[in-house]
């Protein structure tokens, strides 16, 4: 721009980079401009102009360094590991100790952990079965080794509820437990006082009315922590400069088809530990390493309860539901300008037809004004541009590939296992939530500007309509990105990534999914691909012009599969081995 060197797109970052290379601008009949490399799991995501430099009348050339050379190839060594499961009351503190067999009753913590619903489990990458001993107790310690629940008698005058008499004080509460009333009448309440973890006192506070008998129910204290250690394969990977790869598992190991991603690693000269926790003694079990695709990371296979668990929309985002997952290779961004371009100037050449294309406000923003149709024709585009299998085609046979046209592709005329593929709705949201459970969105139960590009609109700037859970301090655009006219998108991989190193899963542009839109069902389902017909595709992640309703995890949206918009993007989706 008018001599200047202003933004530069990072068109294929790489791999290996261990730490960010050097970014050398040459050519152009200027001079003087700098820029600085960002690298993101072995990968340069993004490259920012330092100084815009001057007097270039045509565009630079952009020398990255290269990545140091790898060692050789990573090496895997496997043995048996101790791996702890804690278990206590939810919401409850433990503190897990080991000792070493030399000195046993010199016990070291490892560390204080707050017990979720499934307790808490951790290996120990540092020892071998047998080298050490753990132990886990409560934080504060159990005033007791026996837990016991209180038991008392009612006094009852004239219907009302007048005493409680405490007949056995219990053992090992840690706060007064409830107290509940059951008789002919209704209406009484009381509190507990405790003294070391016993109960030592009642107070009636509501005497309730109509009571010819009652009893009293003391809630039970909670159970003491229980450890328990179990033996499972612990794999080390090790190559230095680290590298990202992905380990691959197989109970089989003459079926070649058999091999299933388990986990990605960045690899370190000391080597990085992973713990198989489905593993079990009775099965032997194999494992190696392979690369990740470029531009991708794996969702590892797994349930995850699909549905707004917040009560934050109406019925079509329940009832709540477990849906099994396989492992499946997904785009780390929304599909960029400069992407669609490389893919789709080779389609034309290759007997493909798009109705309208894609549009992107720059190289390195996502491509948005996109149907669903041609989205699906890009995927197959690029399947075959990079010598993979298509994954979609014209009928039932799965012999013509779909091309050209619009074709309301059917279930059964995708090859699952093969190619790129939009995601379906329950892989969308299984990814969008990152490992974790039970958030509303990708990172916690909040949102601002510093985590997505959303249209905000928080309840401090509006009590009566504003979302409670938009904590932004302003409303509106984003200001960044609020310029030259819509769209309002911001550059791929701009906010930080989730916890499966995902960008931009919720705001910046909806992304279409492969689904039929439709009501959710109740029961379990495992690889659900949606309804068999419909008139909508379902869209996922909210956008730039949203609110933060449209940007939760759980969020649905659908639209006719021609439309296209400012705010209609995508990302694509690849089966293991492939």
């Amino acid at each position: 721009m008018s001599g200047f060197v202003v933004d530069i797109t990072v068109t294929d970052g790489g791999t290996g980079y261990s730490d960010p290379p050097a970014v050398t601008i040459n050519g152009g009949g200027g001079s003087g401009a700098t820029a600085m490399a960002t690298v993101s799991n072995s990968v340069v995501s993004r490259i920012t102009v330092l100084t815009t430099g001057g007097g270039y009348t045509s565009t630079p050339d952009v020398v990255i360094a290269p990545p140091p050379p790898a060692t050789g190839v990573p090496t895997l060594a496997i043995q048996l590991a101790p791996m702890l499961v804690v278990a206590g009351e939810p919401g409850s503190t433990a503190r897990v100790s080991y000792a070493e067999s030399t000195t046993p009753t010199q016990w070291i913590v490892i560390t204080n952990v707050v017990l979720g619903p499934n307790g808490f489990v951790w290996g120990d990458p540092e020892a071998r079965p047998g080298q050490r001993r753990y132990g886990a107790v409560s934080v504060p310690p159990n005033p007791s080794p026996n837990p016991r629940t209180a038991a008392g008698t009612v006094g009852v005058f004239n219907g009302f509820v007048d005493s409680v008499t405490v007949a056995d004080g219990g053992e090992g509460y840690f706060s007064p437990p409830s107290v509940t009333f059951v008789g002919s009448g209704s209406g009484a309440a009381a509190a507990a006082t405790l003294s070391n973890g016993v109960v030592t006192g009642v107070t009636v506070n509501t005497t309730g009315s109509g009571y010819s008998t009652a009893s009293v129910v003391f809630s039970p204290p909670p159970p003491l922590t229980a450890l328990t250690e179990y033996r499972v394969p612990q794999v080390t990977v090790r190559q230095d400069p680290p590298v990202n790869v992905l380990l691959f598992s197989t109970t089989a190991l003459g079926q070649p088809d058999s091999w299933m991603p388990r986990a990605n690693l960045v690899t370190s000269s000391n080597g990085v530990a992973w713990f198989d926790r489905t593993a079990t003694q009775a099965i032997s079990r194999f494992y190696r390493t392979g690369p990740v695709p470029p531009g991708m990371v794996l969702i590892p296979a797994g349930p995850f309860v699909m549905g707004d668990n917040f009560g934050d929309a109406g019925s079509y985002e329940l009832p709540l539901h477990t849906n099994y997952v396989s492992s499946f290779y997904m785009d780390q961004y929304e599909v960029t300008k400069a992407l669609w371009d490389g893919v789709y100037t080779w389609a034309l050449g290759h007997g493909y037809s798009f109705e309208y294309g894609a549009q992107g406000k720059a190289a390195n923003h996502p491509v948005q004004n996109v149907t669903w149709y041609d989205c699906v024709k890009w995927c197959n585009a690029r399947s075959e541009k990079e010598g993979k299998t298509p994954a979609y085609y014209t009928s039932t046979g799965q012999t013509t590939v779909y091309r050209s046209g619009q074709v309301n592709v059917d279930n059964a005329w995708v090859k699952w296992n093969m190619g790129y593929r939009l995601p379906t709705e329950a892989e969308r949201e299984k990814a969008a939530r990152g490992g974790a459970s039970g958030q509303r969105f990708p990172w916690g139960d909040t949102i601002t500007w510093s985590q997505a590009n959303y249209y905000a609109y928080p309840l401090s700037v509006d009590p009566d309509y504003g979302y409670p859970y938009d904590v932004n301090p302003t409303a509106g655009y984003y200001p960044t990105f609020a310029t030259g006219g819509y769209p309002y998108t911001s550059p791929a991989g701009y906010f930080a990534p989730n916890g499966y190193g995902l960008y931009d899963m919720a705001g910046n542009v909806w992304e279409w999914c492969w689904d039929w839109y439709g009501s959710y069902s109740s029961a379990s389902q495992t690889d659900l691909r949606g309804p068999t017909a419909g008139s909508n595709r379902v869209l996922r992640g909210g956008s730039w012009s949203d609110y933060a309703f449209n940007c939760r995890a759980a969020a649905r949206n659908h639209d006719h599969p021609t439309i296209r918009d400012y705010y209609l993007g995508f990302r694509s989706v690849l089966a293991p081995g492939h």
